[in-house]
């Protein structure tokens, strides 16, 4: 990874980051990387405990594009649909 290219930010509440990725537990500490760092790949769980979950990461990210991830957007989550439905907003937000 390059400084340019970003961070690879793994966002998920229970399973590890795989190595040289940057793992965010909540979606507060993701959104704040988000803010802070250019990144580059961002791997989403969906349901983050306490009532949270990733799609709130998308809404905002689709109020600041400027903090688009310059590579991809997937979602690791176990339920099919939740992946579906990021995949959808990820489409539909990109800037």
């Amino acid at each position: 990874m390059t400084e340019q290219q970003g961070l690879n930010v793994w966002v998920d509440d229970e399973r590890e980051a795989p190595e040289g990725w940057v793992w965010d537990k909540t979606v507060e500490s993701a959104i704040f990387t988000l803010q802070s760092y250019r990144v580059h790949h961002l791997a989403l769980d969906y349901v983050m405990g306490r009532g949270k979950n990733t799609g709130e990461i998308m809404e905002w990210l689709r109020e600041h594009p400027d903090r688009w991830p310059t590579g991809e957007i997937t979602c690791h989550s176990g339920s099919f649909d939740a992946q579906k439905l990021i995949e959808e907003m990820a489409k539909d937000y990109a800037p």
